[in-house]
């Protein structure tokens, strides 16, 4: 095999590698903001109970439209909590 297979093939594990790491923590920084969201005592009980039963996993467009709606309830009047939940999930910069 060429020399150039060989870089193409080392760049390309490379890219994977660190792909899987940035998809790792995308992942982490996601869990923690609705771990964040599901017990912060601002949001009023109703909009995290409607946003738990979104990720659960009903079949059906039910758990769906319920995460749709109460994402946009918990963004239109209480983006100042989210926006707080979701810097501190992603901890200092």
């Amino acid at each position: 095999m060429s020399p150039l297979v060989w870089a193409l093939a080392g760049l390309g594990a490379a890219a994977a590698v660190l792909g899987a790491a940035v998809a790792r923590r995308r992942l982490a920084v996601a869990v923690r903001v609705l771990r964040g969201i599901a017990t912060d005592r601002r949001l009023p009980r109703p909009l995290r109970c409607a946003l738990a039963a979104g990720l659960l996993p009903i079949p059906g467009p039910f758990d769906e439209i319920a995460l749709g709606i109460a994402a946009v309830v918990a963004v239109l009047f209480y983006r100042p909590v989210v926006r707080q939940v979701i810097s501190d999930a992603r901890g200092p910069r």
